[in-house]
């Protein structure tokens, strides 16, 4: 298969320059350069403890950036306050290894419940969306099941059904298929592309999984000694 998604568009979604990062009183990044552009693809890999989930956390504000410049869809994360942290993750979709449903609500009550904290006010708008994203990631038929009936791929489906519910410019991947079989994972992996694709949307996939690396090529980092590595 070809590379998933090319550099289309020169719109930078991610810019880090000179970046360090910390993670409590540990420096996880120092010296740190990276660029995501609008419609890329990108993974991040390297082992467990490397500072891949540390990198994903500071793009949307979980951990701090304590030097350089860096910003996320125009956000300088540098100056990023606790009001505004908020605001940022709606332009970002986030998928995670665990999936973070409410496994004993149905699949349209963990939409629904997404879009009214996103201040949808209409329920018809809610509703449209709703079919929208279950459409889109072939979940329709499953709209009035509790979570914990379906399968781990379809959860992980739903999941990502979430993440791109406010049309997110970003969408950040930490370890997604991680509890998943190589079918499954694969399946996802499907998902996400052409999801990515006809949304213009950038990915940046944190994994440990070579095989995934090797079936759906693209731009590859390593995080190693406090430094991201990109690997031909």
């Amino acid at each position: 298969m070809a590379h998933i998604l090319s550099m289309l568009h020169n719109t930078k979604i991610i810019e880090l320059q000179n970046v360090s990062i910390s993670n409590g009183d540990i420096t996880v990044f120092e010296g740190l350069n990276f660029e995501l552009v609008e419609a890329e693809f990108c993974y991040v890999v390297g082992k467990s403890g490397s500072g891949k989930s540390s990198l994903l956390k500071s793009l949307y504000g979980e951990l701090p950036i304590t030097g350089g410049k860096a910003q996320t869809l125009g956000t300088d994360l540098r100056s990023l306050s606790i009001k505004d942290i908020p605001f940022l993750r709606r332009k970002i979709g986030m998928v995670f290894q665990d999936f973070q449903l409410f496994h004993r609500w149905s699949v349209k009550e963990n939409l629904n419940f997404v879009l009214k904290a996103t201040d949808w006010k209409s329920e018809t708008e809610r509703h449209q969306r709703i079919n929208e994203v279950l459409e889109a990631v072939d979940l329709t038929h499953k709209i009035n099941q509790q979570v914990f009936t379906l399968s781990g791929g379809e959860q992980q489906r739903l999941a990502i059904a979430r993440a791109i519910l406010n049309k997110p410019q970003l969408l950040i991947a930490d370890e997604p298929t991680g509890n998943l079989d190589p079918e499954s994972s694969d399946n996802i992996l499907y998902l996400i592309a052409d999801l990515a694709s006809r949304n213009k949307m950038a990915v940046l996939f944190a994994t440990h999984d070579q095989r995934i690396l090797q079936k759906f090529p693209a731009r590859v980092f390593r995080c190693e000694q406090g430094q991201l590595i990109e690997i031909d």
